[in-house]
Formats: C-alpha cells, structure tokens, sequence
C-alpha cells in the first residue's frame, strides 16, 4: 500500500513537473514566435534607427488614386499630396510652414508651425515600442511576412474611420510588409473597410524641394 502511494505521489510530480516545464517553452519560444517584444525583432525598430541616424531620408507612399511623397532634410520637410485629384505641397522650414501653390505661384506662411517635421518619425518611434502579432499574406501572389498593430491609423490616405462604430475604431489594425528588411506594402484594415498602400524608402532627397520656388509670391 505504501508503495502504491509513493507511485502515485511521484507520477503526480512529473505530470507537474512536465506542465511547468511546457508552460515556460511556451512562453518562451512559442508565444514569442507569434506576438513579439518589437524591441527585440521587429524589423520596425531597425528601420527607426536608421531614420533616426539619418539627417536626410524620403518616403512615398501610393494608393490606387492618392499618394503621399515626403521628403526630410535636417530640420526642413516637404510634402507633396495627392488626395481624390487634389494636390498640395507643404514646405517646412525656419520654424514655419508654407502651403505652396503652383498653379499661381503663391505660398502662404503658417508661423510657428512645424507639425510636418515629425511628421513619420514621431510613427515609427512610437512603433518601436509597441507590441505586434507576426504573419505571412500573399499580395499579388507573392507572399510577405508582416508585423501588425493594433490602434495604428498614421499612415492611411483615406478616412477609413467615417461611419464606423467606436469599437470599431480601436479595433483598427495596420500591417506592415517587408521583403527581406526593406518596408514595400502598408495596408489598414478598419471594419469592413481596407486600403493597401505601397510604401518605400530612400535615404537620398532632392535639396531643392527645400526651397520656396523662385519667383513665387506670398499671400
């Protein structure tokens, strides 16, 4: 009878001991293979470090009818937009920014005023902190891994908010596609609605798109 309780008494042991051991592989190896620390492996993070090393680095991003191209010099920025037709150019520069309009050779200055200067590196800073679940998708047959996260809108052209609920807000999620560590597709899915955008980026910029064009007038 003794016996028969130390058997007992030891098997219970090891089925313990072989679900602690489990529950820590787990939590070690396979939940981390799924939802990653990005401050160990996302591929966000090293491009954050290499737009933080840079003085100078341009992204354009482009949808079926709108795109984006931005440009970042130093403590200068421009963008140029293009959104349903419409075009804009904003220039940041000396602590101001400056709407220029082509079409009649005017710009207008906003003192004081430099929200665009940050306009992509504040996103990927924030991003490098944040915690993402790993995937793979095929995008015109070809398949990408992807990092997606949650409550992340920064980077969508459309309103993809309008009409949805609020819990469908903080349900919105962005992927971000890479092919191999370089950043090619970004797309934001918001209830029902989704928009996928291709992304690049280039560590070169052209110097004279941080000027005011000449012969242009203000006001």
């Amino acid at each position: 009878m003794e016996k028969n309780k130390k058997i007992i008494l030891i098997t219970v042991i090891s089925i313990i001991a072989i679900i602690l051991i489990g529950t820590l592989i787990y939590f070690l190896f396979i939940k981390d293979d799924n939802t990653n620390n990005i401050a160990k492996n996302s591929k966000l993070e090293k491009i954050n470090e290499k737009i933080n090393q840079n003085e100078k680095y341009s992204i354009s991003i482009e949808g079926d009818k709108n795109k984006i191209y931005y440009s970042k010099n130093d403590n200068m920025a421009y963008t140029d937009s293009e959104y349903e037709g419409q075009n804009t150019e904003f220039l940041v520069k000396d602590g101001n920014t400056y709407l220029i309009q082509d079409d009649t050779k005017r710009y207008f200055t906003y003192t004081n005023n430099e929200i665009d200067l940050t306009k992509y590196s504040s996103v990927f800073e924030e991003l490098s902190i944040k915690d993402f679940v790993k995937g793979k998708e095929k995008i015109d047959n070809t398949e990408y891994i992807y990092q997606e996260y949650q409550g992340i809108t920064n980077f969508a052209i459309e309103n993809l908010e309008e009409g949805l609920s609020e819990e469908e807000i903080q349900n919105i999620k962005t992927r971000f596609y890479f092919k191999g560590d370089d950043l090619v597709y970004i797309k934001t899915i918001a209830g029902e609605k989704e928009e996928l955008l291709k992304i690049s980026i280039s560590y070169k910029v052209d110097d004279n798109l941080f000027s005011i064009p000449e012969g242009y007038t203000e006001g």
